[in-house]
C-alpha cells in the first residue's frame, strides 16, 4: 500500500469517526428531551395519587368523626331517658311512701312518722337540699328501724320541679306535673286536719284548729278514708302514670330515632 493510499484511508476513517460521534450527540440529545417528559409524567401521576389519597383520608375522617357523634348523640339520649325515668320511679315511689306515713301517723300518734312526712315534701318543694349519698331505699330502711334517722340539712335545695325542667320536660308534661302539685295540696289539707285531729288540735264539732283538745284518731282515721280523699289518692296516681307514659314515650321515640338507630346498628 503506498503512501498516499494510506493517508486517503485514514481521513476516510477520521470522517466516519466524525459522522458517528454526532449522530450519537443527536440520540442523546433526543433521549433526555424524552426523560424529562416522562419524569413531568410520573410527577404528574405522583401527586395526583396523592390528592386521590389524601381526599380518602378526608373521606374517612369525615365517616369516622360523624359515627363518633351519632354515638355520642344515642349515649346522650339513652341517659337522658335514663335519669327522667327514674326522676318519675322516685315521684311514684314517694306518692306511695306519703300516704304510708299518712296512715302510720294517724293510725299510732308516732311522731317520727310525721317528721319524715315532712322531710320528704321539704325535699321535694326545694325548701331542703337532698341529702347527699341519698339512696333509693333510705325512707325504707328508716322506717323500718334499720338505718338511724339524719335529718334533711338546712338550706334550700332543688324542687322536683326544678328537677323536670333540667331534664327537659316539655309543656305537656310540665303541666301533668302541675296537676300532680295541686292534687297534693288538696290532699295536704284534709292530712292537716286528720294530723291535728289525732294531736287533740282540732275540734271536730266546729271544724276548726283549737290549741287543746281530746285527741281525735278515729275522726282522723275517717277522714284518710272519705270519698273526696280517697279520690284525690287515685287521681293523683293516675297522674304520675300519665306523666310517667308521656316521658316514656317522647324519651323513647327521641332514642328510637336515627341517632338510636346508628347506636343499635
Amino acid at each position: 500500500m503506498t503512501y498516499d493510499s494510506i493517508t486517503e484511508f485514514l481521513l476516510a476513517g477520521r470522517h466516519v469517526a466524525v459522522n458517528c460521534a454526532d449522530f450519537d450527540i443527536f440520540r442523546r440529545s433526543g433521549s433526555g428531551a424524552s426523560w424529562r417528559a416522562e419524569a413531568v409524567n410520573l410527577r404528574k401521576a405522583f401527586f395526583s395519587v396523592l390528592l386521590a389519597l389524601a381526599g380518602v383520608l378526608v373521606l374517612v375522617a369525615g365517616v369516622t368523626l360523624g359515627a363518633l357523634s351519632a354515638y355520642n348523640d344515642a349515649y346522650s339520649a339513652a341517659r337522658h331517658r335514663q335519669d327522667s325515668l327514674a326522676l318519675l320511679s322516685e315521684v311514684r315511689h314517694e306518692v306511695d311512701l306519703l300516704s304510708r306515713l299518712v296512715s302510720s301517723y294517724v293510725s299510732t300518734a308516732n311522731p317520727r312518722f310525721l317528721i319524715y312526712y315532712y322531710d320528704i315534701l321539704a325535699i321535694r318543694e326545694g325548701r331542703k337540699p337532698i341529702p347527699p349519698g341519698l339512696s333509693s331505699t333510705y325512707w325504707e330502711q328508716v322506717i323500718g328501724g334499720m338505718l338511724a334517722y339524719t335529718p334533711a340539712p338546712e338550706g334550700s335545695g332543688v324542687s322536683l320541679g326544678a328537677r323536670a325542667g333540667q331534664l327537659g320536660f316539655d309543656a305537656g308534661e310540665q303541666a301533668v306535673l302541675r296537676r300532680i302539685y295541686q292534687i297534693t295540696e288538696q290532699m295536704k289539707e284534709v292530712e292537716q286536719v286528720a294530723f291535728a285531729a289525732t294531736q287533740g288540735l282540732y275540734d271536730p264539732v266546729k271544724q276548726e284548729f283549737v290549741s287543746e283538745a281530746a285527741p281525735q284518731q278515729d275522726y282522723a282515721n275517717k277522714l284518710l278514708h272519705e270519698a273526696r280523699y280517697l279520690k284525690l289518692r287515685a287521681e293523683l296516681a293516675m297522674s304520675v302514670d300519665e306523666l310517667i307514659g308521656q316521658v316514656d314515650r317522647r324519651t323513647r321515640d327521641f332514642a328510637g330515632g336515627p341517632v338510636g338507630r346508628t347506636q343499635r346498628g
